[in-house]
């Protein structure tokens, strides 16, 4: 429609013309005005914007739309559409004479946001039981955890909810470790928080039976393998050594003898470990595991050699490993002891067995 035209019309795109207002005969009787139609760009949506919908709105609603086809394909730059709307336009004039219908491929990509998430522990509830005279930085329970936002898992960060005179935590891997049992005995319960580096948090409970037992319970066998050797395969020497004496065996702690290291090249391993019956939890006396230790020498060697290789010696109490102190043999082990010291200071020494 071009100007001047009658302000009571209005054209449509379809080319259908229509009133904008009533019309007064008495005032004017007839209108005359041009229409002009051209050929040119065009730019329209029809019928309406592609839409997408997503069911989580409101978190993970990003939508980005794009065009993968037109065919025909020459008609490809005909058509646009708005990636972040879903309006289709049609941005080159199309002519009916050349093609009458298009076919339009759109691809609808969904960007998925990381919501995060709480880590979570693997059990609610942890149970694990000990002796009093557990030493400080005993083993009792890895408690264990994971998060669900990936990558996550590693930054985990443990902790008692109520301070503990008796328990720990270790912050980062979660092991639960004795501080002092001295002095408890019966059920102990606390809990355990893990937390990520939002604060995001998930709380777990732990249960400890402290059982009674005493100094005159441990006994101690010395191996000729480095500490850390020994320490890293623990749960294997309470296996080997249990089959090989036929108890339950546990071990209390694993240190090393530094004077006798200082004087001999071979090193020395004291294990301090405590023995039971298989079905019960009351620890045997140390005089009648460590008489079962000499006796059963032999296999609690080949058991170990499993375990350390060829070349492990094992020794009863406190003295070098590869001594057998069986009754016989210990007054030999003396006396070969005191001839030595004899030969050294050249001086006449008795020694009564």
């Amino acid at each position: 429609m071009q100007a001047p035209f009658p302000s009571a019309f209005a054209l449509k795109k379809d080319g259908s013309i229509v009133l904008t207002k009533p019309l007064d005969y008495n005032s004017v009787s007839s209108y005359r005005f041009n229409v002009e139609a051209r050929v040119g760009t065009v730019s329209t949506v029809h019928p309406t914007a592609v839409l997408a919908l997503d069911g989580d709105r409101g978190i993970n609603e990003t939508l980005i739309y794009s065009m993968t086809s037109v065919s025909p394909t020459k008609y490809q730059s005909n058509f646009a559409i708005d990636p972040d709307t879903g309006v289709l336009s049609v941005v080159n004039a199309l002519n009916r004479e050349e093609v009458s219908s298009l076919f339009l491929g759109i691809k609808i990509l969904v960007h998925i946001d990381d919501v995060p998430e709480a880590p979570i522990f693997s059990s609610a509830f942890y149970a694990s039981q000990i002796y009093n005279i557990a030493p400080y930085k005993y083993p009792v329970v890895v408690v264990k955890a994971t998060d669900p936002d990936v990558g996550e898992t590693e930054t985990l960060q443990y902790s008692l909810v109520e301070p503990s005179s008796q328990f720990a935590v270790e912050p980062s891997s979660g092991q639960v470790y004795v501080v002092s049992a001295a002095g408890v005995s019966g059920k102990v319960t606390f809990r355990v928080k893990v937390e990520d580096r939002l604060g995001l948090s998930d709380i777990t409970t732990v249960e400890v039976t402290v059982l009674q037992s005493a100094s005159n319970n441990v006994a101690i066998m010395t191996l000729n393998m480095a500490v850390k050797t020994v320490e890293d395969n623990a749960p294997q020497v309470e296996e080997s050594v249990g089959r090989a004496l036929g108890w339950t065996v546990k071990i209390l702690s694993v240190t090393s003898d530094t004077e006798l290291f200082q004087r001999e090249a071979t090193p020395k391993t004291l294990v301090r470990f405590i023995a039971m019956q298989p079905d019960s939890t009351t620890p045997l006396s140390k005089e009648e595991v460590q008489q079962r230790l000499q006796s059963e020498e032999e296999r609690v060697k080949q058991e170990l050699g499993e375990v350390f290789g060829p070349g492990v010696e094992v020794g009863v109490g406190e003295g070098p490993p590869g001594a057998n102190l069986s009754a016989d043999s210990r007054p030999t082990i003396i006396t070969l002891g005191v001839f030595l010291a004899i030969f050294m200071a050249m001086v006449p020494v008795s020694v009564m067995v």
